[in-house]
């Protein structure tokens, strides 16, 4: 715990606690104290902790009027008492209970269910936490319904047991149990991944792109990849109608998919073909998600990205159905082909990660012969970002068999290919192209971590691109997740 920013304190440091946090004649706690973080409490008290002390841990005797610290505390102080055998600890837990407040959250981690049932059963609090997280108020919906509360926590996803006072079941029952609500696994993933050298090809045969909507860059319209896809697209046996949108910029932003929804509602295309990088995909993800929900518009979103509310997967079927068929021109864009989409306002300033299975593309055509020409240092950049996905996948909470397995190949992948890649062979190419798919196939199956939760700040921030924040942080972020 030392190396999660904790401080031990010293038997000094507890008397200087003791007479901050209580009035040690009434017992009655200080509320200037209430709320504030470890290092101002250590500097009221009259001690120095470093500043990114997250919590203080005092190691106490015993329980009652003569431990001023077995109180309850709304503070970053946590009193440790050791116990010699579970019986003993469950009397502790029972003391602590008697000389404070029966209405409190008893939390429990073990593997063992009779012991936890017997922790349930014994100890008179308003309700009990198993094996989940209980110090923080936005408990994951993965492990806690949000139907236990009333008044939910600022994360849509949470089941804040700070809240669970006022659930129904509450009012009704003396005691609620929390234990884990696992739900079912799913592997989402592209309708059909198509990947093979000259795989563009298979536009020619695919059927109902009778009005197809190209989302594309400007560097890109007048180049050969525009024109071979529309080559392919009039040898089709139907009448082909194309129109282009491509006013994508170097993120998905609120602007451009809200003009891209109003292009779509002229042109009411049945496909969108995304030609392009990362940014290009996402917006055509965005515009094909809000087009064919226009339930879900803008409106509310706008001014506050933080307000949105978004299904991971509607149990309804779309107002309207658009195939959306995503070509990517770098190995970086094959991350893109997955349930995810970060989305900027107008300034930069604010994003909103959107995650929904129908955000997937129907179609992804993998051609490592379509790749636009990237120097050395980009294919670096791509090649650090590839192995952050992986990395990051890797170690989720979520991490499953299936999405370990593209991770690990990803991964060798990417260490066998990426030092040669600069020689611009189709195989290396091909290569890259395979570990940055697995990379996003797994990281859309796991959810990411800090490291682009941070790139993503940083990019807007400094100007800096995706890749390259993701490479800046990643060495950091593996040291800062790697303490035990």
């Amino acid at each position: 715990m030392m190396q999660k920013s904790c401080h031990r304190a010293s038997e000094l440091e507890k008397e200087l606690l003791e007479e901050l946090l209580f009035d040690l004649e009434t017992g009655i706690p200080n509320p200037e104290c209430t709320g504030l973080d470890a290092s101002t409490i250590a500097e009221m008290a009259g001690f120095t902790v470093p500043l990114n002390t997250r919590l203080i841990l005092a190691e106490i005797g015993g329980i009652g009027f003569a431990y001023p610290l077995s109180r309850s505390k709304a503070v970053p102080v946590l009193s440790i008492i050791a116990a010699e055998s579970w019986h003993e600890g469950l009397c502790i837990c029972e003391a602590v209970l008697e000389f404070g407040s029966a209405s409190h959250t008893a939390v429990l981690h073990a593997r063992d269910t009779s012991l936890s049932e017997e922790f349930a059963t014994r100890l008179k609090v308003t309700q009990t936490i198993l094996n989940q997280p209980a110090t923080r108020g936005d408990l994951c919906n993965l492990t806690v319904s949000a139907g236990n509360t009333l008044s939910p926590a600022r994360d849509r996803q949470a089941g804040n047991p700070a809240t669970a006072l006022l659930s129904v079941n509450m009012l009704i029952h003396r005691q609620l149990v929390q234990k884990p609500q696992l739900r079912l696994r799913e592997w989402k993933t592209s309708e059909k991944v198509i990947f093979s050298k000259g795989c563009i090809t298979h536009l020619q045969p695919q059927t109902g792109m009778e009005r197809t909507l190209i989302v594309t860059e400007k560097e890109l319209l007048n180049s050969d990849h525009i024109d071979t896809v529309l080559k392919y697209l009039t040898r089709q046996n139907q009448a082909i109608k194309t129109e282009l949108f491509c006013k994508t910029n170097q993120v998905a932003s609120i602007t451009v998919i809200e003009e891209g929804v109003e292009y779509m509602e002229k042109f009411r295309p049945t496909s969108i073909l995304a030609v392009g990088n990362g940014a290009t995909i996402d917006t055509a993800k965005s515009i094909r998600y809000f087009y064919q929900r226009p339930e879900s518009s803008f409106s509310n979103t706008s001014p506050d990205l933080h307000r949105a509310d978004f299904p991971n997967c509607p149990a309804d079927p779309p107002q309207r159905q658009v195939t959306l068929i995503a070509i990517p021109t770098t190995a970086g864009a094959s991350f893109a082909t997955n349930p995810f989409v970060t989305i900027f306002n107008d300034s930069h300033a604010k994003h909103r990660n959107l995650h929904s299975c129908e955000l997937l593309p129907d179609i992804t055509l993998i051609d490592p012969e379509f790749s636009i020409k990237l120097d050395a240092q980009e294919i670096v950049l791509i090649g650090m970002t590839i192995l952050s996905h992986a990395i990051e996948a890797y170690v989720s909470p979520l991490a499953s068999d299936y999405s370990d397995s593209m991770a690990i190949k990803a991964i060798r992948l990417l260490f066998e290919h990426l030092p040669e890649a600069e020689t611009a062979k189709a195989v290396t190419r091909e290569r890259l192209y395979s570990a940055a798919s697995m990379a996003g196939m797994a990281a859309g199956n796991t959810k990411l971590g800090i490291n682009h939760a941070m790139a993503h700040s940083i990019c807007w921030l400094f100007r800096v691109h995706h890749d390259l924040a993701n490479s800046v942080l990643l060495p950091r972020t593996i040291k800062y997740n790697g303490v035990e």
